[in-house]
């Protein structure tokens, strides 16, 4: 788990050329250095840019699967189809499918798992229904918090389901 937070301090620029702040060679090759099978994106429209660029060049070296999910590419998973390297979208809630999704990416057979959106064989885009909505949130187990490193420098806490602002420019 790589994480390269995103900061208002740089001002915009940070966003639209995230070339300037981030060294995505050396990004790439810590990416590499994990030696995945898949690499997965939460994308929201403030990332995209960081999301494109890395993906991109991950792609050309690698060549593995890149699934992305999140706000953006829920809201319209055609666009990060067509415009980028994503191989897959997974739309709304990954909770109860996630696995099951990486499982099946093995075999390629992940056509009729709900929210994922591909190209099909006929090199159309095609959107299985989205039907994982968690309605009951205490059912769902609390997150390993092992998986995250401590940090001195940073403390990320969000204390609701989704995004918590209510800005009318996302997405």
């Amino acid at each position: 788990l790589l994480k390269y937070p995103m900061s208002k301090l740089h001002g915009p620029a940070v966003y639209t050329q995230p070339e300037r702040y981030y060294n995505f060679s050396k990004i790439a090759e810590e990416c590499l250095s994990i030696e995945a099978d898949l690499y997965c994106f939460s994308v929201y429209c403030s990332n995209y840019q960081f999301y494109k660029q890395l993906s991109t060049r991950l792609k050309k070296l690698d060549g593995k699967p890149i699934l992305v999910g999140g706000v953006f590419p829920s809201i319209n998973p055609d666009f990060f189809l067509a415009d980028s390297p994503a191989d897959l979208v997974f739309r709304g809630e990954a909770d109860n499918v996630i696995v099951r999704l990486v499982e099946a990416l093995g075999s390629g057979m992940y056509f009729d798992l709900p929210n994922v959106s591909y190209w099909n064989e006929s090199g159309t885009i095609a959107h299985n229904p989205i039907t994982s909505h968690v309605e009951d949130l205490d059912s769902l187990p609390f997150y390993d918090k092992n998986l995250f490193g401590n940090s001195s420098s940073s403390l990320m806490i969000s204390s609701s389901r989704g995004c918590v602002n209510d800005c009318a420019y996302c997405s």
